[in-house]
């Protein structure tokens, strides 16, 4: 698969992960929140595509969305 053509789709799928990044802090906070969990930061990322690229040309991985599985991700920190 040709980078052009990597890039072309992750960006048509970007909202998608947005979306999934949305819902994902949404339920941590809200599931934190009844259980009286007092967090520092909570915070969600969506892999850029470059470094999608890069993992893609270390792991060797084609088609891209299949195997990486750190596209959307979160972090916690607590008090």
């Amino acid at each position: 698969m040709e980078i052009d053509e990597v890039q072309a789709g992750y960006e048509s799928a970007r909202p998608k992960y947005e979306q999934l990044k949305g819902e994902i802090i949404y339920i941590l906070e809200s599931a934190l929140a009844q259980r009286g969990i007092a967090i520092h930061m909570l915070e969600g990322r969506i892999k850029p595509v470059d470094s999608l690229i890069a993992k893609m040309d270390r792991q060797e991985t084609e088609p891209p969305f299949e195997e990486i599985v750190d596209i959307c991700g979160t972090r916690i920190i607590g008090l």
